[in-house]
């Protein structure tokens, strides 16, 4: 049997702060003014949908990979505004949180 315990707390913060990541993703998406940033948000929400499989079947290694690649994705294609920023402080956030895993 596992300890299931042990990994609650932290996984209750990752699934939290992935779900703030999706709701900023989604709000961005609807209020950005640039027509180019809108199939990058429609990638990271397709991202944040493997990254919640992987974390809610507790498969750590699937998680770190598309943590990374996403990460990678960030530094290579800018979003733009407020929208932006937003989207990268909320991801910041969550791959902070999936580091200490």
């Amino acid at each position: 049997m596992r300890n299931v315990g042990r990994f609650q707390k932290p996984m209750t913060e990752l699934l939290a702060a992935l779900t703030e990541y999706v709701q900023v993703l989604s709000s961005s998406a609807e209020s950005t003014s640039r027509a180019e940033d809108r199939s990058k948000y429609t990638s990271h929400l397709a991202a944040a949908a493997l990254m919640y499989m992987h974390a809610l079947m507790d498969n750590r290694e699937g998680l770190k990979s598309v943590v990374s690649s996403e990460s990678r994705a960030f530094g290579w294609n800018y979003l733009s505004d407020t929208e932006g920023a937003a989207a990268e402080k909320a991801f910041s956030r969550f791959s902070a949180l999936a580091e200490m895993l």
